[in-house]
C-alpha cells in the first residue's frame, strides 16, 4: 500500500556514496530538500539506482521511497511533516 505513496528521484554527481561504495538499492540515505517538501533530514530507502556517464561526468539517479514502503509498516513521520 505504501510502496508507491511517495517516491523521489534524486540525481547525484557521483556513482559512490560517502563511504566510497557504489550506490545500491535497499540502503538508507538521508535527504533534506525543503523545495521538495522535505523540511527536516529524513531517511529514505534507495529503491533503484541508474548510473549515467558522459564525456564530462558520472552521475547516479536514485529513486527513493520511505522506509517500510513495501512491508506495510506505517512510518512514525513523513518527509513533509515539520
Amino acid at each position: 500500500m505504501f510502496g508507491n505513496m511517495v517516491s523521489y528521484s534524486v540525481r547525484v554527481s557521483t556513482w559512490r556514496d560517502p563511504s566510497g561504495e557504489l550506490w545500491a538499492p535497499n540502503t538508507l540515505i538521508q535527504l533534506l530538500a525543503p523545495d521538495a517538501m522535505i523540511y527536516a533530514e529524513y531517511k529514505f530507502v534507495i529503491r533503484s539506482v541508474e548510473f549515467n556517464r558522459d564525456r564530462a561526468s558520472e552521475t547516479a539517479t536514485l529513486n527513493l521511497v520511505i522506509p517500510g514502503a513495501f512491508s506495510g509498516k506505517i512510518p512514525e513521520g513523513l518527509p513533509w511533516d515539520d
